[in-house]
């Protein structure tokens, strides 16, 4: 049985060391190519795009690689690469999502080459922690009334919504986090 993820896809753009990234790096989990990237880049693929609310770490030797892998699977066969992602981005111009995935590769690429490991975070943006605060909050209430047993002590739901945001975005991660098997 394969592992259950529940990520947060955040708005916001990835903050790669302290860069952003074109909008286009949250997306290489849509490449044609993604599913025969070895499973350790798939996985760093999508802690890329689900950062949301946290910061992720990986080792500078597995950022390089996958931009490595990433890099010559775009190259491979741009002309099959364009087919395919004319059905799934809109406009329809898949050499700007190409330009946008090649930039974000050469900046995290360049980030990597000078340390031994590359963070990463996806800011949330306006109104975002108050939507998957109320998601999450309303998943959880969904398994109590199917387990009949409560999750929450008496008042934390009052406590959390007027806690800070800070405190928000924690109870959200650690909630999807509980929730990932």
């Amino acid at each position: 049985m394969g592992k259950t993820r529940v990520d947060i896809p955040g708005k916001g753009l990835i903050e790669f060391e302290g860069v952003a990234l074109p909008e286009g790096a949250k997306y290489f989990d849509a490449a044609p190519f993604y599913e025969a990237l070895p499973e350790d880049i798939r996985s760093w693929v999508l802690d890329l795009r689900y950062a949301w609310g946290r910061e992720r770490k990986a080792p500078s030797s597995l950022v390089i690689r996958s931009c490595d892998e990433l890099e010559s699977c775009i190259y491979a066969d741009r002309e099959t690469l364009f087919t395919e992602l004319r059905g799934i981005f809109t406009p329809d111009n898949p050499a700007e999502v190409c330009q946008e995935w090649l930039t974000a590769i050469q900046t995290m690429r360049k980030c990597a080459e000078r340390q031994d490991a590359c963070t990463w975070t996806v800011l949330p943006t306006d109104s975002e922690v108050a939507y998957f605060l109320a998601q999450m909050i309303a998943l959880v209430q969904d398994m109590e009334k199917a387990q009949r047993a409560s999750a929450f002590p008496p008042g934390f739901i009052e406590n959390i919504l007027t806690a800070t945001e800070a405190e928000q975005i924690r109870f959200i991660v650690q909630t999807a986090d509980a929730l990932s098997s």
